[in-house]
């Protein structure tokens, strides 16, 4: 037959088993059944092993061979049926995995080839199924030339006795199981399933039996056993046989004995139950017998087989859950434990055994999950009671009291691990309440410090530390809770004024909130400072809280009226008192200063207490701050040395505890109405941090070990954001905050606010350099870019400070603006949009603003400079732009009396261009009939003055569009006057009188007024009416504009700057070296401004020359200076210097000093000028200086590090 043929062949019998297996039917056509047993012959043909109903089979053969199970009734009608149980009889001898296939097929055939069969007719055919099965296996096991030795029966031939359920009842069956030496470890033995009789087998009351299935079972892959073995194979007539042990009435008569001793009867039930599923553990007996009775009936048992109960009791407990207790009265559970803490058997449990290096002993451990599957019941409460009273009795239990408290701790842990937030489960609660002194005192008083109890107050501990961080997830959870009925009650108030009605998601907002106090309180009594890791889990508590402070009930002001609320606030307030009372006292006894050093050895506490000094609160602040002055051998003082040696010494650790503050702040501020205690405290704090870090005198950042790519030094760039971050938000709350605080509270935070951005500002090259530094692939620009795009949004919060009234903080305010700008001027970084629109607009604002009832307002010379540097930021890359002047529409008419005045721009080349472009386009089209030759060349003339202007400038006459140009004012009379020759006025008076003459002879003819006509003259219009304005053009006269003001107020003097620092000290002449410009005299007029400035510049520089000269014949007053960083800010070299040497108390350094810089070792000289100078406490002085070092000359030595001498020069 070809391939072809025989794939359609196939093709039908799958079409036909399909339907068959969908609609099945009580008969069968003969056609229909040969066909699938040719296809069946076909796939076996040739074949010495063949597989029907295992994994090595076809889908197909499998399910021609199930459906031919249905031959045994056709035995009459289909002669092939011997032929085809022959063929069955040789697969199950060859495969035991066929033989479980079997078992499954008969089970699964039952609802498709045989769902169309009454149920009596196949219990009938089953019934003659099993005795063929038998008969041939029996003929097999008694056969004369059957097997010698047991290790010559095969694996499937054992397999198929314990896997039909049916043949293994046989009594003949049974007796040759006890008689026969089973193989230990049979070949090809199924070890992904477990056949029903293996379990009985475990229960056997032969031993050799049941050690055998024991092996087997041990070998099986799959436990307990699988969905689809549990829905095929007959378990539950397995435990109907089981059960029988287990039964008070009289068992009937079986072939299959049990064991009888009650020891073994249990260890060997504990065996068959590891296996069971769940839904075979709920199965009740056709005499009424539960498992779960079974076991928890057996509890009160006072014999040896109490322990293996009890794991019994403990496997279906994990395995049922809350189904143990499923159909039970609500007082089942407490019998149960009552039945197992009665028992007598558990002292003698616990005496017996050496349980004092063993961790939450197996007896216990089902303790949580008790507890967990009550959780719902009524009983809960009074269980959870009983428990605690039960591990807590002293007298009762003596030495085995370490393992109470151990499993109790440990069950109580498990709990809260999975209570709800709001502390709802108010059983444990009470249980903590109550017992708060016994707990405590056993996880930190002295008198628990044996060995013995090493276990238990390790667990106790990590369950007072769960306790204490479900308290402060409680206080934070019922902040937030505050803030969202608050958030709540402005935005209805905004919307109809009315009061709110709060919802949650069912949830209750104004739920109570309550913290364990007495374990509060009692922590402080027992931890003493030498219980180093104590002190260090009480650290890791508190500064969980190091952010919040108390808060204030009236920033909470409109929703107050909400009920409970008040109350609420008042118990946030009081928590928070209660969990800090005390460890002032705890950290400021003297067993702290023997003890302080090891607590900060421990992982994570050097963390710890640099958030406990970042908080607000006095009492954490102060305590942080003594642990870490007695730990320091040095002896730390103030704020900033303990930082400094927290850096020094824990850097990573201190760094961590840095970012994680910062971020909680930036986090938490923006949600709560007001932060400004944490805001103040942090300012101050982390300014000292930016001093540790980037002083010049011991800063950390300057030290080279101190940058490791792999250390500290990747930390910079993220502090350095996480700083940005935090001032932006402390810039962008204040506004809110400001309601809550007096004007001398506001001012003094809000100037430390300041102080700590000018010192992020200030060090930010220093950050810059050192994030470099430590970046193993440098990418410079990257960093700077990244570093330069966190300021963008400190610049943006920042413009609302323009808006203070406070003259210190406004002016300061406006500086710091000022240096970003000019910041971000000097490193070519554009602004953001959105950001130099906000400035903008904050900056005219403040022009703008009626200072009729405000006495600050900014200085002009403030405004003028913040006008000019973000004009500049408007269009940096063109100076220079020609504006086309777009073709003229027709002029609306206006009043006679009103001449709108337009701003016109002119790019001029030559002076007839200039005074062609000056005039205004309406002079073309004038008609003057008496202009003469002699007044163009006068005309010309007086346009020719506007050559003082440069090639390639932009001439710009600005005046506001609004207000109308008048020419009855005197500067228009006087410019009409300049531009206007005798002969033409003359010219238009003449046709002036002629017309009122004509006007006259008018006023006789009609009695109407004519009104008085202008008389005719040429105007200058700096700005037409109906021309476009162009926004390019508007853009370069607000810069310019800008610009010029801000000359006027603060002129640029940096050239004078610069000629002084190049002259060389050591020159003696009477003109300064290098002097080329001669002496003139003051004349009584200036011809302009560069014969002003001829003059007047060398008697300047002359008096400069002179006072340098005068202090070389003073005494000096010098001092010595080390050369901490340099770095070049264009054509000038900067210095920061620290003083060795001591200075006296008056001595200082402004703005405009100039200072002598003397090498120590040798003679060179420089001049310099002083930039900044800060005297910080405990540390020496520090200086900014300012030099110029001109192309000819050369470097006198400034290397860092170098020693230099300092005095002042004028």
């Amino acid at each position: 037959m070809s391939g072809s043929s025989r794939t359609t062949s196939d093709l039908a019998v799958q079409n036909l088993l399909h339907r068959l297996h969908d609609i099945p039917s009580k008969g069968v056509q003969k056609a229909e059944i040969e066909s699938i047993y040719a296809y069946l012959q076909r796939s076996t043909a040739k074949k010495t092993r063949f597989h029907w109903f295992c994994r090595h089979a076809e889908p197909l053969t499998t399910e021609s061979a199930t459906y031919l199970l249905r031959s045994l009734v056709l035995a009459k009608s289909f002669h092939q049926v011997k032929i085809w149980k022959g063929w069955l009889n040789d697969c199950l001898g060859a495969c035991a995995e066929c033989v479980l296939g079997l078992e499954k097929a008969k089970a699964s055939s039952r609802q498709s080839y045989f769902g169309a069969i009454p149920d009596d007719a196949m219990r009938v055919y089953w019934l003659v199924f099993s005795k063929w099965e038998l008969d041939h296996i029996l003929a097999q096991i008694s056969s004369p030339s059957g097997w010698k030795n047991s290790s010559d029966i095969p694996t499937p031939v054992f397999y198929r006795m314990i896997c039909n359920f049916k043949v293994f009842q046989n009594p003949r069956i049974q007796s040759f199981l006890e008689q026969t030496s089973l193989p230990r470890t049979p070949s090809n033995w199924p070890a992904a399933s477990i056949p029903p009789a293996m379990l009985v087998l475990l229960m056997h009351a032969n031993a050799t039996l049941r050690e055998w299935a024991l092996n087997q079972v041990l070998r099986c892959t799959v436990v307990p056993i699988s969905h689809d073995d549990a829905s095929f194979l007959p378990y539950n007539q397995a435990l109907e046989l089981i059960m029988l042990s287990f039964s008070a009435q009289v068992r009937p008569e079986t072939p299959i004995r049990l064991v009888a001793d009650v020891e073994t009867l249990w260890s060997s039930f504990h065996s068959v139950l590891r296996l069971l599923r769940p839904t075979h553990l709920t199965y009740s007996s056709s005499e009424g017998v539960d498992i779960r009775h079974v076991v928890t009936g057996h509890l009160h048992n006072d014999g040896p087989e109490f322990t293996t109960v009890l794991r019994c009791f403990n496997l279906i407990l994990k395995r049922l859950g809350k189904n143990l207790w499923h159909g039970e009265g609500p007082e089942y559970p407490q019998l149960v434990f009552d039945a197992f803490k009665d028992n007598p058997s558990l002292i003698t449990l616990l005496h017996e055994n050496d349980l004092s290096s063993e961790r939450d002993p197996w007896f216990f451990n089902w303790l949580p999950e008790y507890l967990f599957t009550i959780r719902d019941q009524p009983v809960y409460t009074e269980v959870v009671a009983k428990i605690t009273d039960f591990m807590l009795q002293h007298e009762r239990f003596s030495t085995a009291r370490p393992i109470f408290l151990d499993s109790l701790s440990s069950s109580i842990w498990q709990l809260l691990k999975d209570q709800n937030l709001d502390g709802a489960n108010s059983a444990i609660s009470n249980v903590l309440d109550i017992h708060a002194e016994a707990l405590v005192t056993v996880a930190f008083a002295h008198s628990h410090q044996k060995a013995e109890w090493k276990t238990a107050r390790e667990v106790t501990r990590d369950l007072i530390h769960t306790t204490l961080m479900q308290d402060l997830r409680n206080i934070n959870d019922t902040i937030s809770r505050c803030t969202v009925v608050l958030a709540l009650s402005l935005k209805k108030a905004e919307k109809d004024g009315s009061k709110p009605r709060i919802h949650d998601n069912g949830r209750d907002n104004m739920a109570p909130l309550a913290i364990r106090e007495q374990i509060w309180k009692n922590i402080y009594v027992h931890v003493r400072p030498f219980d180093t890791e104590g002190i260090a889990s009480v650290l890791s508590v508190l500064a969980t809280t190091a952010h919040l402070d108390c808060i204030l009930k009236s920033s909470f002001a409109p929703a107050l009226h909400f009920p409970g609320l008040s109350v609420l606030l008042d118990s946030v307030n009081h928590s928070l008192e209660i969990i800090r009372s005390g460890f002032s006292e705890l950290t400021s006894g003297y067993e702290m200063s023997m003890a302080a050093s090891q607590v900060l050895q421990h992982s994570g506490t050097a963390k710890d207490i640099v958030k406990l000094m970042l908080s607000p609160v006095a009492d954490l602040h102060g305590g942080a701050m003594g642990i870490v002055t007695q730990a320091d051998d040095g002896g730390s003082d103030c704020r900033r040395e303990c930082f400094q040696w927290l850096f020094d010494n824990f850097s990573e650790e201190s760094f961590e505890g840095s970012f994680e503050l910062l971020r909680v702040f930036n986090d938490y501020a923006p949600r709560i109405p007001e932060a400004c205690n944490l805001s103040k405290s942090l300012v101050r704090c982390f300014t000292d941090i930016i001093g540790v870090l980037c002083s010049n005198y011991h800063g950390l950042l300057h030290q080279p070990d101190y940058n490791r790519p792999d250390g500290t030094g990747r930390r910079f760039e993220e502090l350095w954001t996480l700083m940005c971050k935090t001032i932006t938000v402390i810039f962008k709350q204040t506004p809110s905050w400001s309601q809550y605080y007096k004007s001398e509270v506001l001012t003094e935070w809000m100037r430390d606010a300041l102080i700590f951005a000018r010192g992020i500002l200030g060090e930010r090259a220093v950050f810059e350099s050192a994030a470099i530094a430590a970046t193993a692939a440098p990418k410079s620009s990257t960093i700077s870019r990244r570093m330069l795009a966190n300021l963008h949004e400190i610049l943006a919060e920042l413009s609302q400070w323009l808006r203070l009234t406070d003259e210190k903080l406004l002016h300061q305010s406006c500086t710091l603006i000022q240096s970003l700008l000019e910041l971000f001027r000097e490193k070519h970084h554009p602004l953001q949009q959105t950001v130099l629109q906000k400035l903008t607009k904050q900056v005219a604002g403040v022009r703008n603003r009626d200072y009729t009832s405000i006495t600050c307002r900014l200085n002009p010379v403030k405004l003028a400079s913040l006008e000019a540097i973000l004009a500049s930021f408007d269009d940096d890359d063109d100076d220079v732009a020609t504006v086309e002047i777009t073709k003229p529409v027709p002029m609306p008419k206006a009043p006679a009396k009103h001449t709108t005045q337009v701003k016109f721009e002119v790019k001029t080349k030559s002076s007839s261009d200039v005074s062609s472009r000056n005039l205004p386009a309406s002079t073309s089209k004038m008609k003057l009939n008496h202009f003469s030759a002699t007044d163009q060349e006068r005309l010309d003339a007086a346009n020719s003055m506007l050559k003082f202007r440069k090639p390639s400038t932009i001439l710009k006459h600005a005046l506001p569009s609004s207000l109308p140009y008048k020419p009855s004012t005197k500067a228009s009379k006087s410019r009409g006057k300049e531009e206007l020759s005798s002969d033409s006025e003359e010219s238009v008076e003449k046709e002036s009188q002629e017309s009122l003459k004509a006007g006259s002879a008018k006023l006789q003819q009609s009695p109407k007024i004519r009104k008085k006509v202008e008389r005719q003259q040429v105007k200058r219009v700096d700005k037409l009416p109906y021309l476009k304005q162009n926004a390019q053009e508007a853009s370069f006269l607000k810069r310019d504009e800008a610009h010029q003001k801000a000359l006027r107020f603060k002129p640029d003097i940096s050239e004078l700057h610069r000629t002084l620092l190049s002259w060389d000290y050591q020159h003696d002449g009477q003109f300064p070296p290098k002097a080329q410009w001669q002496l003139h005299s003051v004349p009584d007029t200036f011809s302009d401004f560069k014969h002003y400035r001829a003059v007047f510049e060398p008697l300047l520089l002359m008096e400069c020359w002179a006072q340098l000269l005068q202090s070389k014949d003073d005494p000096p007053e010098y001092y010595y200076c080390k050369i901490t960083s340099r770095s070049y800010n264009g054509h000038w070299l900067d210095l920061e210097v620290v003083f060795s040497s001591e200075l006296r108390r008056e001595w200082f350094l402004t703005g405009n000093d100039v200072v002598l810089l003397r090498h120590q070792e040798g003679k060179n000289t420089l001049l310099a000028k002083a930039l900044s100078f800060r005297r910080p406490r405990n540390n020496p002085a520090e200086a900014g200086l300012r030099c110029y070092l001109p192309p000819d000359t050369r470097d006198p030595g400034l290397d860092l590090w170098s020693q230099w001498e300092i005095s002042k020069v004028f």
